[in-house]
């Protein structure tokens, strides 16, 4: 097979139908440093399911927006490690499931997060080089109100 997955730069020698949280004693061996394959606990506790209070994700910013001029991904990704970094526990909960509608064009989608996938996974790596940010709040705010200006209002 000789598939090299693009995050860890493993090699698979054979099809992989894993079970991470199995694996991982739901993520409790998922430590600093350590990957289940492809995914360290970062990865896992990607934002896309994920319930956090309000003050600690605006305490660490949110998203970190150079993300969007490089590229798709890893912005999920980084916000979770900040969240982790800032003292959030990862609470697996096997019973929550979530459901993905993939665009008519996800294959060409896909090749288009490949084409970015260098610069921002080099972008996510010098981020964890970083302090993890704290007190971002004013920032955070200042972007989001940024972000609000330009927003369409849709009334029904």
């Amino acid at each position: 097979m000789g598939k090299v997955l693009p995050y860890s730069g493993i090699t698979l020698t054979e099809e992989l139908d894993g079970r991470p949280l199995d694996a991982t004693d739901d993520y409790q061996s998922l430590g600093y440093g350590r990957f289940y394959y492809d995914w360290d606990l970062p990865r896992m506790a990607v934002t896309a399911l994920l319930s956090v209070p309000r003050e600690q994700l605006v305490d660490v910013g949110g998203f970190d927006e150079e993300f969007g001029a490089l590229g798709w991904g890893m912005e999920d990704t980084h916000l979770g490690a900040a969240l982790i970094a800032s003292g959030c526990l990862v609470i697996p909960l096997r019973q929550a499931v979530g459901f993905h509608l993939d665009p008519p064009d996800a294959a060409a989608q896909w090749q288009s997060k490949l084409a970015t996938w260098p610069a921002t996974l080099a972008r996510y790596r010098h981020l964890l080089c970083l302090p993890a940010p704290a007190r971002q709040g004013r920032a955070f705010t200042t972007a989001a109100d940024k972000h609000l200006t330009h927003a369409e209002v849709i009334s029904r």
